[in-house]
């Protein structure tokens, strides 16, 4: 077990915890906030950081499936990385965009792959 000193330590543990059921050298840094030192920490650990450029804001109950479908469409652009939750307060909001979305970027001719 890590000696936990500070913040920082307690936010890369966890980074590393999480490394055990995660199978990636790509890190989302949770709601995208990380210190210059827990950075190059994880750098050094390995990781590439990767951030998003559009938030679908998928988790607010004000969001409709058809607003949150009409900000993808009008500010995706090629390579952009776009963020959906997973989570309770987003589920209805993601299951109902997510496939209009793919189906919009297929018919755009967008191509998934990995970064």
């Amino acid at each position: 077990m890590e000696k936990i000193k500070s913040k920082t330590d307690e936010y890369i543990v966890n980074v590393r915890k999480a490394a055990e059921y995660i199978d990636s050298n790509l890190f989302r840094p949770p709601y995208g906030k990380i210190k210059h030192r827990q950075k190059k920490q994880i750098k050094r650990d390995g990781y590439e950081i990767v951030m998003w450029d559009l938030l679908t804001r998928d988790y607010d109950k004000r969001k409709t499936p058809d607003t949150i479908f009409n900000k993808i469409k009008h500010l995706s652009r090629k390579g952009s990385i776009v963020l959906f939750h997973d989570s309770p307060k987003a589920r209805n909001n993601v299951l109902a965009t997510l496939p209009r979305a793919i189906e919009f970027w297929n018919e755009q001719g967008y191509r998934f792959g990995l970064l």
